[in-house]
Parts: C-alpha cells; sequence; structure tokens
C-alpha cells in the first residue's frame, strides 16, 4: 500500500504490555523530572523571590495589570509568569512549590507539543523517545524547577513554533477523515491551516507577554533561517497572514494598552524590557 502525505510514518507495533511500560516510564519520567521536589529548596538567586513576591502581591490585591514589587511598579518583564504563579498560589497557597509549579506545566506542555510535531514527522516511536528523553535534559529539568519567566517563554514560544510549521508545510495540516467504501480522504485542511494560523498567532502573542519582543524576534529569525535552507521564501509570508497578525495582536496588545491607560508606563522606577 502507498503511503500518502496524510498518513504517519510507520512504526514497529508494541504489544499490549510494551505499550502499558512505556506509558509508565513515560509518566514516571514526566513526573520525576518536572514535578518532583519542587519545593525541595527555598527560592534562590535575586528574581525567584522578586517574581515570586511579585505574583504574590498580584493575587493578594487583584491588581493583574501593575507587576508590584514592594508597592512600586516593576516592569522589568511582561506579566504572563506573574499572573501564572498569581493562579498558582490562589488554588495551592503561597509557597516555593506553588510559585514553581507554572514552569513544571510550561516544560510539560512544551514536551507534548514537540511529542506532537515527532510524532507527525517521525511517527510514534520517535515521539516516545522523545517524552522519555528530553525531560531528562538539564536545561528542561533546571528551568522546570525555577519560579522564573524563562520556561514560560520557551514553552510558549515553542508551541508557537510548532504551528508554524504547519503553517509553512513542514507538518501539512489534517482535516477530519471521512472513509467511504472506495476512497479515504481528508476535508476540512482549510480549517485546521485557519486554526493553525489562530493558534499561532496566540501563542506567539503569550511569548511576547512572558519576556517581551524577543519572541518575535526568535520566531521571525527562524522562519527566515527555514526559507533560506529550503528557498521556499513565499510560504515564509504565510505567518504574516491577517488571521495569526490578528490573534497575535488580541493576545499581546491589551495588557499594553491597558498599562498605557492606567499610566503605568509612566511610572515605571526601575527595570527594562529585555
Amino acid at each position: 500500500m502507498t503511503q500518502t502525505s496524510n498518513e504517519l510514518p510507520e512504526s514497529p507495533r508494541l504489544s499490549p504490555a510494551a505499550r502499558i511500560l512505556w506509558l509508565v516510564l513515560i509518566l514516571a519520567t514526566l513526573y520525576l523530572c518536572y514535578f518532583h521536589n519542587l519545593g525541595a529548596l527555598g527560592l534562590v538567586g535575586p528574581d525567584e523571590p522578586r517574581y515570586a513576591w511579585i505574583a504574590r502581591d498580584m493575587q493578594e490585591t487583584g491588581d493583574y495589570i501593575t507587576p508590584r514589587l514592594y508597592g512600586k511598579p516593576w516592569f522589568e518583564k511582561p506579566p504572563l509568569y506573574y499572573w501564572s504563579a498569581a493562579l498558582s498560589f490562589k488554588l495551592f497557597g503561597v509557597s516555593e512549590t506553588s510559585a514553581r509549579f507554572p514552569s513544571a506545566i510550561y516544560a510539560l506542555l512544551a514536551t507534548l507539543s514537540l511529542a506532537w510535531l515527532a510524532l507527525r514527522l517521525y511517527g510514534a516511536e520517535t515521539a516516545r523517545w522523545l517524552l522519555l528523553l528530553l525531560p531528562t535534559t538539564v536545561g528542561m529539568i533546571g528551568f522546570s524547577h525555577a519560579a522564573a519567566t524563562d520556561m514560560p517563554f520557551a514553552a510558549t514560544l515553542t508551541i508557537a513554533m510548532v504551528f508554524a510549521a504547519g503553517i509553512l508545510g513542514l507538518v501539512e495540516p489534517k482535516g477530519f477523515a471521512i472513509h467511504t467504501p472506495k476512497s479515504s480522504f481528508y476535508t476540512n485542511t482549510r480549517l485546521a491551516g485557519l486554526i493553525s494560523l489562530i493558534l499561532f498567532g496566540f501563542f506567539l502573542g503569550l511569548a511576547v507577554l512572558a519576556k517581551g519582543p524577543a519572541a518575535i524576534i526568535l520566531s521571525g529569525g527562524a522562519v527566515l533561517l527555514s526559507a533560506a535552507f529550503t528557498k521556499r521564501w513565499r510560504d515564509a509570508f504565510r505567518c504574516l497572514h491577517p488571521v495569526a497578525i490578528a490573534s497575535f495582536c488580541l493576545t499581546a496588545l491589551p495588557w499594553y494598552i491597558l498599562c498605557a491607560r492606567h499610566g503605568c508606563c509612566q511610572s515605571q522606577t526601575s527595570g527594562a524590557w529585555p
């Protein structure tokens, strides 16, 4: 049987026992590398206590627009981590574990998105190994255990670039499968492409809310490098589709606009955008 562009690469079939073993190994690895002993150490260095304090202030005051450190506006970083940690404090109480829990969740989301991409490109076996090995890397373990902006930024940017791979045609958007006695084909791939554009803009907007305009520079550089290596310059402009731009603006701009309306930027006392 000839493999079509919509079919996944073939992987060796696993027995039920092997599937259960893989599942247990992957779940254990994800837990041990990302969630185990999140609060074993106190908040380390200047950044973790500072970011946790700002998130705690947001949770206690209910002001989710203006990050404040010791009562004064602090705009060293945008608010995505602060929002995430404030929600964690509200759900689980104020602690080192709660302060670091958002980074662990973002690390998990980044890993799952890359596993999905590996599944689409290389098949189930590659995806399984990615889920098993990526969490064991030093960077993923370290930043998933840090109350900082690094993992939220890396995760949201990673997810955005996974959707960009679909927009660029590296992964063909898959629609809903329709099987008939004579054929098997896919419909609504245009809808799948539209969803990819929306989610690309959304997660890129979140990356900007995590660490500022660096997200635009890094994603744009990656897209241009891909176009340069593949000589598919026209495909690179798909990422500038109006739907993606609208989704990005609706995600990233409201906080900046609210800050301007509240006069936050004029009252900045320290820190700078990266």
